[in-house]
């Protein structure tokens, strides 16, 4: 199994504000500004719950490796972290 902490490098690859940063420079950018927006109108239908398809996706990919309450909760916090900080 992995550690807690090898699942949160997982999860947090990028830092938080880095990846807050990176959204707004795409949001800003013009290139891709409708599709991070639909992007992001979409994280909370995908990713926003326990019980979303891209949470089980998530937990099925880490398969017997990880508790998947674990993954779990890990993709719903930093999915909400996100939302919050785009609000």
């Amino acid at each position: 199994m992995l550690s807690e902490s090898a699942t949160q490098i997982v999860f947090f690859a990028y830092s938080k504000p880095s990846l807050f940063s990176y959204l707004v420079y795409l949001l800003t950018s013009g290139v891709a500004t409708d599709v991070i927006r639909e992007a992001i109108d979409l994280l909370p239908v995908i990713f926003g719950g326990r019980n979303t398809e891209g949470v089980a996706m998530a937990v099925r990919a880490f398969g017997p490796l990880e508790d998947p309450d674990i993954i779990a909760a890990s993709l719903v916090a930093l999915v909400d972290d996100v939302l919050c900080a785009m609000s």
